[in-house]
């Protein structure tokens, strides 16, 4: 697999595997190897082995960003056992500077009852149409494309193309949800402890 270390910088395949190890109450209960080298596609391989184990299967997995994918929420859901784990962006979109930038759809006005964006032009990003992608693993994603009125006689937007935007749907019920757990449980912004109080 690549790894992250790429000194000479040529992409070169090094051997190296993946290892995830699950824990209750610091007591390790299982483990498994993958030649993926990311979190995200070695979630649910990992929960399929230890649910092979003779110990009981959890009902509740915590886990970093690096494991916040729709394919596991939605496995998560499919297999009925609740996950705690943050999607990728959320601390990120939480930030004082990201929250100002404009050029964020995710920062723009949404007007709800008629399905459109309000952009920093002042204009409307009305609902185009819904699409589907399926990616390299063959996970299908629903989606929805909007698209702005034309903005080219505007100085913030010199281009001639309209904009586009994706809003994965599933992704978003994902992303509310979760923030919705972290609240319940006391993971708010205003109680993520700094490195001094750990």
């Amino acid at each position: 697999m690549r790894m992250k270390e790429d000194h000479m910088n040529n992409g070169q395949l090094k051997a190296g595997y993946h290892v995830q190890v699950g824990t209750e109450n610091q007591f390790i209960i299982g483990y498994s190897l993958h030649q993926n080298p990311t979190d995200t596609r070695c979630f649910a391989p990992y929960l399929e082995k230890l649910a092979q184990s003779n110990l009981p299967f959890p009902t509740r997995s915590v886990a970093d960003t690096g494991y916040g994918s729709e394919t596991n929420y939605v496995y998560a859901e499919e297999q009925e056992f609740k996950v705690l784990i943050p999607p990728p962006m959320m601390r990120k979109e939480e930030s004082p500077s990201y929250k100002k930038e404009i050029r964020h759809a995710s920062n723009w006005e949404y007007k709800e009852h008629d399905d459109y964006y309000i952009c920093p032009n002042n204009r409307k990003v009305m609902f185009k149409q819904y699409l589907q992608r399926t990616d390299s693993y063959s996970y299908t994603r629903d989606f929805k494309i909007y698209e702005c009125e034309e903005c080219s006689k505007h100085s913030k937007r010199n281009v001639q193309k309209r904009r586009e935007i994706a809003k994965y749907t599933t992704t978003q019920c994902m992303k509310n949800e979760t923030r919705k757990q972290n609240e319940a449980f006391g993971l708010t912004k205003e109680h993520k402890s700094t490195p001094s109080e750990r």
